[in-house]
Order: structure tokens, then C-alpha cells, then sequence
């Protein structure tokens, strides 16, 4: 007997992430994209996550951190103004679309949503825990590649995280260069030692 096989099916990418309910990273690419398009107006990108997130998942167990980041979901959304959109790329890194009036107004403004999020997070736990976040900012200039915006926001994000002294940071390119030197020196080093030649 001769068994036909089976043609494999290219199933629909969901547009939505199975956890948060958020659009998905391709999916919030597509509406980045268009609106940078089709609107007037300025705006960033922000790279941001959550401080210490594995301790807390493993404190109060998977399923309560899931949970919490639906909540987090929730919160930024109901934030959210026309054109602005976030979604979740991974565990708890999310990236959101913003506008931006100022650095300054902008700033502000996510000190606040963060602050907001941690008290009513740490409420719901009886407030037995608080979270803190940590964000990059890019400031778009233009309608610039998405890939590329959502890196320099990262980039930022990761430049925060080595700093240890503010929640926010913005995209600068002197302090990138600097970084990239120092990784180059970096390299450097290693493969001297390596090579015996120090």
C-alpha cells in the first residue's frame, strides 16, 4: 500500500502573543512602520525590562509571573494614546511606541508609568514585592528602519544597565562609540593574552 505524505502546513503566524494578549513583535514592526509612513508628528522607541525579573519569578513561581506581566501588559495599554502601540519581544523585555514632545516631557512621562505599574503590581501582591524597570530610548529621526530603531533603543537599554545609577536612558551616539571602543579594546586584550604577546 503506498501512503501519501502529508504536505506540511504553513499554519498563520498569530498576531498576538500568547501571554500579554499584545501584538506580536512582527505585528507591532507592521504598525511601527506604517505609522512612521503615514503620520506627521515625532516620536521614540523604548527598550525596556524589568530589574531582577528571574529572582521574582522565582520567588513567587512561574505561573504568578506570568500573570504579573499580563497585568503590566495591561497597564501600558490603557496608557496608550492614538499611533502609540507596545509589545512584548521575550520573557519581560517589551518595546513600546511612543510620541515624544520633548525628551524631558517623555521622560517624565515613563517615570511615572513605571512608578504607576510597581505600585500596582507590589498592591497585588499584597505588597509583598515591587518591581522596578529599566528603559532606552531612541528618538526617531525621520522614517527610519524599524530593525534599526528598535536596536538603538536596546543598545541604550543595555548602556543603562551597565550604569546602575537611572531607570531611563537615552541613545547617544558619542557614548555607543565610546562603548564600541572599549569593547574593541576589550578584544584586544583577550587575544593578547592569548597569543602570549602581553
Amino acid at each position: 500500500m503506498c501512503y501519501r505524505k502529508k504536505k506540511k502546513q504553513n499554519l498563520p503566524v498569530p498576531d498576538v502573543d500568547g501571554i500579554t494578549g499584545l501584538p506580536t513583535k512582527q505585528h507591532h514592526k507592521i504598525q511601527v512602520a506604517e505609522v512612521l509612513r503615514t503620520q506627521e508628528g515625532k516620536y521614540a522607541y523604548v527598550s525596556c525590562d524589568i530589574i531582577d525579573f528571574k529572582c521574582f519569578s522565582e520567588a513567587f513561581g512561574y505561573d504568578c509571573a506570568m500573570e504579573t506581566l499580563r497585568n503590566i501588559a495591561h497597564i501600558w495599554r490603557k496608557d496608550l494614546r492614538p499611533n502609540e502601540s507596545v509589545t512584548r519581544i521575550s520573557e519581560d523585555h517589551f518595546c513600546m511606541f511612543l510620541e515624544c514632545e520633548s525628551t524631558v516631557a517623555l521622560e517624565s512621562r515613563l517615570r511615572k508609568l513605571f512608578l504607576k505599574t510597581s505600585e500596582e503590581i507590589q498592591a497585588d501582591r499584597g505588597g509583598k514585592h515591587s518591581l522596578s524597570f529599566r528603559g532606552g530610548v531612541y528618538v526617531i529621526e525621520g522614517n527610519q528602519n524599524v530593525n534599526v530603531i528598535r536596536t538603538r533603543a536596546e543598545m541604550a537599554r543595555m548602556q543603562a544597565d551597565r550604569c546602575h545609577c537611572t531607570t531611563i536612558m537615552f541613545y547617544d551616539k558619542e557614548t555607543v562609540r565610546k562603548r564600541l571602543r572599549e569593547k574593541e579594546l576589550e578584544n584586544d586584550i583577550k587575544y593578547a593574552v592569548e597569543q602570549r604577546d602581553l
